[in-house]
């Protein structure tokens, strides 16, 4: 840790040591470390807040958990990265955004079969009727086309 202490404007370094703090069971310590520095891009942003949200949520700490969930919501992000804060934000009671996300997952360009049965998984999972039926059409359709 004194790696951190020398090199506090190292980003990486920062949420390696958040990483290794959490693999330790040391939820408290990784988010201290995770609101220690500010990223220095939006691709880092996502990074930080993801880990936050993560690890906010394993130690209980539900606003923490929200108020990163909220950064998250608008920004651009991959679509596996996406599945998972929809996932999160339905877990954090957060189902309108969980739905927004989905949605604009739904019109999305067009992914592999691996993505979309992913997409289509997080829709059924989803409390969302309109996502899960959406799916259930979807899966059936990409069944038929293995089929062919």
């Amino acid at each position: 840790m004194a790696l951190c202490d020398d090199y506090p404007d190292d980003v990486d370094l920062q949420i390696e040591r958040a990483r290794l703090a959490s693999e330790l069971g040391q939820t408290r310590v990784a988010l201290e470390a995770l609101d220690s520095f500010d990223p220095l891009d939006s691709q880092m942003l996502v990074r930080k807040e993801m880990a936050a949200m993560n690890v906010a949520s394993e130690l209980g700490d539900v606003d923490r958990a929200r108020q990163a969930a909220e950064r998250l919501f608008g920004m651009r992000m991959d679509t596996n990265t996406q599945i998972a804060l929809a996932d999160q934000l339905r877990r954090l009671g957060m189902k309108d955004r969980a739905s927004a996300v989905l949605r604009r997952l739904r019109g999305g360009k067009a992914r592999d079969e691996n993505t979309e049965m992913q997409i289509a998984n997080a829709f059924i999972a989803s409390d969302d009727k309109e996502h899960q039926t959406w799916a259930l059409t979807h899966e059936r359709s990409e069944i038929q086309c293995f089929c062919c």
